[in-house]
C-alpha cells in the first residue's frame, strides 16, 4: 500500500509543479500585455502605476522595445521606394545603354513586379507563406483578373525584339 500512495504523492507532486509552471507563464503573458500597453501610450499620458510597472520589469520593457524596432524595421524594408523623376531617369538611360550594349542579358526577377498586378508574393508581409505561417487566412485572388504590369510588357517587348535572352524569376522557391 505504500508503494501505491508514494507513486500517487509523486505525480500529485508533478500535476502542481505543472501547475505552477503553466501559472508563472500566465502571469508572464499578462505583464507583457500589460508593458506593451504602457509603452504604446505618449510618454505624457503614462500614469504613476504605468511608471511603477515599468520601473518593476525591465527585462520585459526591453524586450518589447525590441520586439517593436524589429517590428518597425520589418514595416520600414516593406515599403516600396520610388526614386525622383530626375533620378528615375538617369537609372532608365544606364539600363537603356547597358541592354544596348550587352551581347547576351538575362532578365532576373522576383515577386515584386506581380505584385502591383494584384498577385500575391510569397514571403512578403501579406505572402502566401507568410500568412499560412501566421496561420491566416490567405484571402481570395482571382488570378483569371490579373492584369501584365508596365514592367511585364516592358521584359516581353525586350524579349520580343532580342534584346534580353533569358528571364529568370526567384518567386517560386521551395518552401523551408
Amino acid at each position: 500500500m505504500a508503494v501505491k500512495e508514494d507513486e500517487t504523492t509523486k505525480r500529485d507532486y508533478r500535476k502542481r509543479a505543472e501547475l505552477g509552471r503553466i501559472l508563472v507563464k500566465e502571469e508572464v503573458q499578462a505583464r507583457i500585455k500589460l508593458v506593451t500597453n504602457v509603452l504604446r501610450k505618449d510618454v505624457t499620458e503614462r500614469t504613476t502605476s504605468d511608471q511603477q510597472l515599468l520601473d518593476q520589469s525591465p527585462e520585459i520593457v526591453h524586450s518589447v522595445k525590441q520586439r517593436f524596432e524589429k517590428r518597425d524595421a520589418i514595416k520600414e524594408r516593406a515599403k516600396e521606394i520610388e526614386d525622383p523623376e530626375d533620378i528615375l531617369d538617369g537609372k532608365c538611360e544606364r539600363l537603356v545603354e547597358a541592354i544596348r550594349l550587352a551581347k547576351c542579358a538575362v532578365v532576373y526577377t522576383g515577386a515584386g513586379i506581380s505584385t502591383a498586378a494584384s498577385i500575391p508574393d510569397y514571403r512578403g508581409p501579406n505572402g502566401v507563406w507568410t500568412m499560412l505561417q501566421k496561420g491566416q487566412p490567405l484571402g481570395a485572388h482571382d488570378l483569371s483578373e490579373a492584369e501584365p504590369t508596365v514592367t511585364h510588357m516592358a521584359i516581353a517587348e525586350l524579349h520580343r525584339n532580342g534584346q534580353i535572352a533569358q528571364i529568370g524569376r526567384a518567386s517560386c522557391r521551395e518552401r523551408v
